[in-house]
């Protein structure tokens, strides 16, 4: 079975080296709200296609898990419904699962385990914007000290007008 898709990924929040495992949630992302949940995940499952949207956020957040900083693979979680019965697909890091469902909750053994082969995957590197900071507004004391100051400034320049003394 083919499984492919496509991800977004926010490069300045990619863990270095020596960090062990460690997920990086697409709601982490400083534009989450902005990218669209078709863009930020999908996984195409044979017939099933879903998106960071179907994902069972109340149980785990969707989102990339790294290695020591290496890529190595997702989180994901979602239920569907197959020829009349519920199952549920489950992600973790590479390796894929699907139990049947029952009453809402994964029962018995996974009728499919796999692992996910990451270059079917299409990944886009997000860089978030950078929005330079806003300038400071000075204090209205300050506006007072630099008026007077230019004030008095000028007054001592008007006052010292010295006879011209010829030898």
């Amino acid at each position: 079975m083919s499984v492919t898709g496509s991800f977004v990924y926010q490069t300045d929040l990619v863990p270095g080296s020596g960090t062990g495992f460690q997920n990086i949630f697409f709601d982490n992302f400083t534009d989450a709200a902005t990218i669209p949940d078709a863009d930020d995940f999908t996984i195409n499952f044979g017939p099933f296609t879903w998106t960071k949207a179907d994902n069972l956020d109340a149980e785990r957040l969707a989102g990339i898990q790294y290695n020591n900083g290496a890529f190595n693979g997702f989180v994901f979680l979602t239920n569907f419904t197959f020829q009349g019965q519920d199952y549920r697909f489950n992600l973790e890091g590479s390796v894929i699962s699907v139990r049947l469902l029952s009453g809402g909750f994964p029962t018995g053994s996974s009728y499919i385990n796999g692992t996910l082969n990451s270059p079917a995957f299409g990944g886009t590197a997000y860089t978030p914007p950078v929005t330079p900071p806003t300038p400071g507004v000075p204090e209205p004391a300050t506006w007072a000290m630099m008026i007077a100051g230019m004030g008095l400034a000028g007054a001592a320049m008007r006052a010292r007008k010295s006879a011209v003394a010829f030898a």
